[in-house]
């Protein structure tokens, strides 16, 4: 079998191919003798391991057990080392108190059946109602809880809602102050730009109407044309008396 089977062939490789060692004819030589040397050393060692054999013996104790010797002689001895014996007697104490008797039940007859299924109807009666009402009392502590618990959420949506109006409240306040504030600076900068234009315009238009002659002083008027009445004959004065003055030079017979 091993003979014809691949894995006992030298001539195939096993393990890692890169690390495999080309094996020389020689090499597969001086294997071979020292395989058949191995075995001729390990049948030597075996047949002398079975010629020294030694008989059979007693075999080992079981687990827990331990071997001891005994008389096989044909003559029986005695043993004197033996454990020494004492006989010990013990008595119940005569004044211990003895269980109590068990309760006496006397037979049932039709009369105890039919109370006592009264009896426990009764009793199964009287407990439904007695979880019965704890269920009621558990449940009006219920209701009371959710009334507080409904009642404090209300109070929270109130506190949110009244909370929220006021914020609302006080930024249209603000809203209303800013646009207040920006109205008045508005009007104080278009009153300011309005008197400083209508100064100018006022003082103008004055100038131009009295220099226009529609406002008019009647006494400056007066004393304006009296003046001007005065110079326009002083005027005519001095233009006729150049005129007298050549006519006499031209005529002077005409002196008295």
């Amino acid at each position: 079998m091993a003979g014809n089977n691949i894995m006992f062939d030298s001539r195939v490789v096993r393990g890692n191919t890169y690390a495999a060692q080309v094996v020389t004819q020689e090499q597969e030589r001086q294997q071979q003798v020292f395989q058949r040397n191995d075995q001729a050393r390990q049948a030597r060692i075996e047949n002398k391991r079975m010629n020294n054999q030694t008989p059979p013996g007693t075999p080992p104790p079981f687990a827990g057990r331990a071997h001891m010797d005994i008389q096989t002689e044909t003559f029986l001895e005695e043993l004197t080392d033996r454990p020494v014996e004492h006989a010990v007697e013990t008595q119940t104490e005569a004044f211990l108190d003895r269980p109590p008797s068990p309760l006496f039940v006397p037979a049932k007859n039709g009369n105890d059946v039919l109370v006592g299924k009264t009896l426990e109807v009764a009793m199964l009666e009287l407990m439904e109602e007695e979880e019965l009402a704890a269920i009621r009392k558990q449940q009006e502590k219920f209701e009371k809880m959710r009334n507080a618990e409904l009642s404090e959420v209300q109070r929270l949506e109130f506190e949110a809602k009244r909370k929220f109006a006021e914020k609302q409240r006080r930024k249209k306040q603000e809203r209303e102050f800013k646009e207040a504030q920006e109205e008045l600076r508005e009007k104080v900068a278009a009153r300011s730009f309005a008197k400083g234009f209508l100064s100018d315009l006022h003082a103008n238009v004055f100038e131009e109407l009295e220099g226009t002659g529609h406002f008019y002083d009647p006494v400056r008027k007066e004393v304006s044309e009296w003046e001007a009445a005065v110079q326009h004959h002083q005027q005519q004065q001095q233009q006729q008396q150049p005129l007298t003055l050549s006519q006499q030079q031209q005529h002077p017979s005409s002196k008295p």
